[in-house]
């Protein structure tokens, strides 16, 4: 029985590391609400990818913007404590020409921090040329660079509709990197940090109004990784990141609008521009081409409805040049 005992507190206690619930405080205390502090421009080039939002404002009644947890999920955060091994790692995917980064921004919280000063200290990044479970190999990065260039608040807030609070603000982590450029393929980066606070860190996972499924990322734990589901709806989470730099293309950089829409999609995927497309193709995760459209209007759309459920990428050249954007098909 002792046995028993200590194998279920050590599992309980890895656990309680891999991922923060939505009843878990730490006993902290609600903090007033403050402004933004020390907050410095993302970069002076373009923003290349933008992975996903975590906001969805429903519960904040205050100023700044909140992300709540949706119907039965209760992942508020998983960790990626890189004194402990464990770390989040998530996909993209430059469709064409080349990408010269020059810093990228990752999203985590420490529980019971304040806004003013942020208590993350280290951040640690790996880029992979392919699924780091399944064969990829490390083309950048390490575990024992701190890459960690700037912090700040975010002016968002983390919490669940029952137990809302001020506790979990989250913070946005920058690296600077130096001499980084990666050529078309599909990429997986992973990600872990280190603070000064007694919670986490912890890894806000992407959070979408009325969705359980956000993604297909992975968590490190123990050496191995395995896919980042949320612990009350059990479906798959992705990670919130954002990458800046340059496009090195044929192509000037597109400032025109692109929207794409609805994401999450079930039957039809609707493209709209501000001025005319000349070509929609959506990529799978492995890079593969599902559909290529080539149109002279500023409308295009995708029919979904006998895709497998899943990521994808959309690549969407107008006039101007081209945007990316990751969607997911339900």
């Amino acid at each position: 029985m002792k046995k028993l005992f200590t194998f279920l507190a050590a599992t309980a206690f890895i656990f309680s590391l891999s991922a923060q619930q939505s009843d878990d405080c730490n006993g902290c205390v609600s903090q007033p609400v403050k402004p933004v502090a020390n907050q410095l421009p993302n970069s002076t080039k373009g923003l290349l990818i933008d992975n996903g939002s975590f906001i969805t404002n429903a519960a904040n009644p205050a100023d700044p913007d909140s992300s709540v947890l949706q119907l039965t999920s209760n992942t508020l955060g998983g960790g990626f404590q890189s004194g402990l091994g464990y770390a989040i790692a998530d996909d993209f995917v430059i469709a064409t020409g080349s990408w010269a980064i020059d810093s990228i921004q990752i999203f985590g919280y420490q529980t019971g921090s304040d806004t003013l000063a942020s208590t993350f200290t280290g951040l640690f990044i790996r880029i992979w040329d392919g699924n780091p479970s399944s064969g990829g190999t490390i083309v950048w990065g390490d575990t024992t660079t701190n890459v960690l260039d700037n912090t700040y608040w975010s002016h968002v807030y983390r919490g669940s509709s029952s137990s809302w609070g001020t506790t979990r603000p989250i913070m946005v982590l920058t690296a600077a990197p130096t001499s980084l450029t990666l050529p078309a393929g599909t990429y997986w980066i992973e990600f872990q940090a280190a603070g000064s606070g007694a919670s986490g860190p912890w890894c806000v996972p992407i959070t979408i109004v009325n969705q359980e499924m956000t993604g297909d990322a992975y968590q490190r734990a123990a050496g191995v990784f395995n896919p980042w589901t949320d612990t009350g709806s059990l479906q798959g989470l992705g990670a919130p990141f954002k990458i800046y730099g340059t496009a090195i293309t044929s192509l000037e950089e597109n400032d025109v609008m692109v929207n794409i829409f609805p994401n999450p999609a079930k039957t039809e995927i609707r493209v709209n521009a501000d001025e005319n497309i000349n070509r929609v193709i959506m990529y799978d995760q492995t890079g593969n081409t599902v559909v290529s459209i080539e149109t002279s209007g500023t409308q295009a759309s995708i029919s979904t409805s006998d895709m497998t459920p899943g990521v994808y990428y959309i690549l969407t050249e107008t006039e101007s040049g081209i945007s990316s954007t990751k969607i997911i098909v339900e």
